[in-house]
């Protein structure tokens, strides 16, 4: 087994976790042991498979500690905050707002533990949230809460307002400040201006 490659195969994986193939090809395909598959072989990241030793140990050494991504909420980033003090700074609370896309990203590859997801309309989210959620590594093991539901909208100046609000082709010649590619505000922003074109050409 070479020390130097970052990557293990099926053999060399059962070697270093002193466990058979067999046992192995089952943690694989189980979704249980990081690795994964190309060209219909397995291959497992040394770094993964060194954290999941270490998370799997009694009382994980990373146990003590909760990393969320994903959609910027101001809701969950306050009770997040409440959730800290009242277990009194005895464990370490993260939340990286990287927009939906990005933290599902992170989600996948196990960076993170929890990853807030805003996308598309409320109505649709039974069926557009695991849609989305099923084109990441590992997705079926995860968990998929419906928590609340927010409201969206466009902030803009007082004295744009009812231009804005009367005439399409003005709005899009304004400048707007939008959120990074994948997040759910930024693909709402898109649809909005999208239908507006849309409207325009008809008229």
């Amino acid at each position: 087994m070479s020390d130097t490659s970052p990557y293990m195969t099926v053999k060399e994986a059962a070697i270093y976790l002193h466990l058979n193939e067999k046992k192995v090809y089952q943690l694989a395909s189980d979704g249980h042991l990081p690795a994964t598959k190309v060209t219909g072989k397995w291959l497992f990241p040394r770094k993964l498979i060194d954290r999941w030793l270490l998370e799997s140990s009694h009382h994980g050494v990373l146990s003590d500690r909760l990393l969320l991504s994903g959609s910027d909420d101001p809701l969950l980033k306050a009770g997040l905050l409440r959730v800290m003090q009242q277990q009194q700074h005895q464990a370490l609370y993260s939340y990286m707002p990287t927009g939906t896309q990005a933290g599902l990203s992170l989600l996948a590859q196990g960076l993170v533990d929890c990853c807030a997801v805003h996308w598309g309309k409320a109505e649709e989210s039974q069926l557009r949230h695991p849609a989305l959620i099923r084109q990441y590594a590992g997705s079926r093991h995860w968990v998929l809460v419906h928590l609340f539901k927010r409201q969206q909208g466009l902030m803009i100046r007082s004295d744009d307002s009812a231009t804005l609000l009367s005439d399409a082709q003005e709005m899009l010649q304004k400048r707007w400040v939008i959120r990074q590619e994948g997040a759910g505000s930024q693909r709402f922003f898109k649809r909005l201006a999208t239908a507006t074109t849309h409207c325009l050409r008809q008229d």
